[in-house]
């Protein structure tokens, strides 16, 4: 369940029952990336694009809410693309379970189920590590922001002044085969039924003292090729501190998934078969500073950012077509930013980012990526 999953929840619970609440947030963001181009060496516009993403909220009875949330935004070519997130429901079991049933984001790490909504999200774009939602230039992150469909049953142990612990547990449709003439590379993205016959299972235990620090392990194991002879499982330890002006956060992912092929033999069927495990990992780290503690009005809505993302994998060619979509998006990014908050829940970013790629070789194509961003970015 996410963050803004539970305060809302929390909200609707004083609500009359049957009554419908519309909260969500959206922006609007302009992107100057002179240098970038396409894999075809193609210069790539500017471009300012706008989401806007509602979030749907029906207390069907005390312990049962309905959620959805869906996103509408307009591209780099001016298309409107229309989403769904997720679309579940919740069950409160008691003062200290909640169960979840549909589709939902994975609570795996912090960024992907609490922190990518554009108004929470201190950057202008996305940690390294998280392709998706918008595209992350050059570098290709280690997976996107994780949704599916299953059921999740998340509790809440109270330790009184020890802190709180948090533990997830769910089981989802799981991974599937990415699309296309080679296969091999893996897919973690909701889509309608299965490839196959397996489920992939996962969880996030997580240790708070509230509210200066959280520390949280996840883990996520599936098969995902369509003879569910493969597999994919990936880590995350994720930390964060929050102090009164100023807070310091990261994450480290790690992901295996095993690729299978044939040695090329005198005839064609007659190689030898093998199973490799293709290692992808990263990690990202990010701080923030509130200038308020300068003791100067002024500059109350005032907040510098910086984050740290740095990605690597062992492609190395000798895996020729799996995964070869990778090979080149490795690398690290580095970003700067000042936001200056007109509101609470509304804020306008100023960043600027620049990626080193480390692994062109084993890539066909280098492609620069620094890129300057202005975004106004809210919530409701």
């Amino acid at each position: 369940m996410s963050l803004m999953t539970t305060a809302t929840a929390q909200e609707s619970s004083a609500l009359d029952i049957g009554r419908l609440a519309l909260a969500g947030y959206g922006d609007v963001t302009y992107a100057y990336q002179p240098d970038m181009k396409d894999e075809e060496g193609n210069d790539i516009q500017n471009n300012v694009v706008a989401r806007f993403v509602p979030i749907f909220l029906f207390q069907l009875s005390e312990k049962i809410h309905i959620e959805a949330e869906l996103e509408f935004s307009t591209n780099a070519e001016g298309e409107t693309e229309t989403e769904l997130e997720y679309a579940n429901m919740h069950y409160f079991f008691n003062d200290n379970t909640i169960i979840t049933a549909g589709k939902f984001l994975l609570p795996f790490g912090q960024f992907g189920a609490n922190l990518h909504p554009s108004w929470i999200n201190k950057a202008v774009s996305n940690p390294g590590i998280y392709g998706g939602h918008g595209g992350n230039g050059s570098l290709g992150g280690v997976t996107s922001i994780m949704n599916d469909t299953g059921i999740n049953v998340a509790n809440t142990w109270i330790l009184g002044d020890a802190g709180r612990i948090f533990t997830d547990f769910y089981a989802v449709s799981g991974p599937r085969q990415e699309e296309g003439d080679h296969g091999g590379g893996v897919e973690i993205e909701s889509k309608k039924g299965d490839n196959n016959d397996s489920m992939a299972f996962g969880g996030r235990i997580a240790y708070a003292f509230l509210p200066e620090w959280e520390i949280g392990m996840s883990y996520y194991s599936g098969a995902y090729s369509d003879d569910g002879d493969l597999n994919y499982s990936a880590y995350n330890i994720d930390f964060n501190w929050v102090g009164s002006y100023s807070s310091v956060r990261g994450e480290i992912f790690g992901s295996t998934a095993e690729t299978e092929g044939e040695e090329e033999g005198e005839e064609e069927g007659h190689g030898e078969e093998w199973v490799k495990d293709f290692d992808k990992s990263g990690w990202y780290i990010q701080g923030t500073w509130q200038a308020r503690q300068l003791g100067k009005s002024w500059l109350n809505p005032v907040e510098f950012v910086v984050r740290y993302s740095d990605i690597e994998s062992d492609f190395d060619g000798s895996i020729e077509h799996d995964f070869e979509e990778d090979g080149g998006k490795t690398g690290s990014r580095i970003y700067y930013g000042v936001n200056y908050w007109l509101e609470p829940s509304a804020v306008l970013k100023l960043g600027a980012e620049s990626t080193s790629i480390e692994n062109e070789e084993a890539s066909h194509t280098s492609v620069p990526d620094d890129r300057i961003f202005l975004q106004l970015a809210f919530g409701f």
